[in-house]
């Protein structure tokens, strides 16, 4: 078999393979009363430049979803201020299940 099908034919198997969709419930919350409503939140991964992103609401929630995960560990969560400066909020290793809670602090 050529070499080219051959490859091909394992891109095209790997496309098809499950992923472990996550659906991350999230909370902002400062201890210095920073604004914690409309700030953009979103993961990257080991390897992957940017696994999902969403905004929090106006008491700082959120819901984050993203999926193929466990071939980018470690996570990276992260936080846009009212600067526009990107601040890693927590690198995560192992999610418990697939709908994790999680409360994350700023100063």
């Amino acid at each position: 078999m050529n070499r080219g099908y051959l490859i091909l034919f394992a891109l095209l198997a790997c496309s098809f393979c499950p992923t472990e969709e996550v659906a991350v419930k999230g909370h902002l919350r400062s201890k210095s009363h920073k604004r914690v409503s409309n700030v953009v939140i979103f993961v990257k991964g080991a390897i992957e430049n940017g696994l999902g992103a969403t905004t929090t609401d106006k008491n700082g929630d959120f819901i984050l979803g993203f999926d193929d995960w466990e071939r980018t560990k470690p996570l990276l969560f992260y936080y846009v201020n009212e600067g526009r400066d990107t601040i890693l909020l927590k690198s995560v290793m192992k999610l418990k299940n697939d709908m994790p809670e999680m409360t994350f602090w700023i100063k």
